[in-house]
């Protein structure tokens, strides 16, 4: 997930299983549902799979520096900053 060869291929799919809300605060998929499915999907993780995750996500904002031209990474880059300050920061 941090290759920025590849991160393209599967960015958006896993971000949306991290977090329940775009950084406009709405639902993702308009789902009202959405976010007790994550809040379900979050209990299941342990305290260090949450800190492997949180800096899996730090990891993948730093392959975001202009210099690595990762366009896919640039485009989720408010919605990572969200969820890293919303839940995943705690784990940090």
């Amino acid at each position: 997930m941090t290759n920025p060869e590849i991160i393209w291929q599967h960015l958006s799919y896993v971000l949306t299983k991290l977090w329940y809300e775009d950084e406009g605060k709405d639902l993702l998929f308009d789902d009202p549902t959405y976010r007790e499915k994550w809040k379900e999907f979050a209990a299941l993780l342990t305290d260090r799979q949450k800190r492997c995750i949180a800096h899996c996500l730090l990891e993948i904002l730093k392959s975001a520096d202009p210099i690595e031209h990762c366009a896919e990474v640039h485009m989720e880059t408010d919605g990572i900053e969200h969820m890293l300050k919303e839940y995943w920061n705690a784990w940090l």
